[in-house]
């Protein structure tokens, strides 16, 4: 379950709020951190959403895995 992200958008609220009572805008730097720390959050969201649709195969599709389950082929 990914419920990080949805606790990202505490930081708009809490600008629209400082915003509204304070009239204070944040600085630039201040919003492209935030912008980066939300879109890694819906990068996560995206990722784990398009992992839990796909088949089991294509999960686990390292081949150092898929090596140690099929096991060495010994021949004579």
């Amino acid at each position: 379950m990914v419920v990080g992200p949805f606790s990202y958008a505490s930081l708009i609220y809490a600008t629209i709020l400082g915003w509204l009572v304070w009239g204070d805008v944040p600085a630039a730097h201040v919003m492209i951190g935030a912008a980066i720390v939300i879109a890694s959050g819906l990068l996560i969201l995206y990722r784990e959403t398009r992992r839990a649709a796909a088949p089991a195969s294509q999960v686990d599709s390292c081949p150092k895995t898929q090596a140690r389950s099929a096991g060495p082929v010994r021949t004579a």
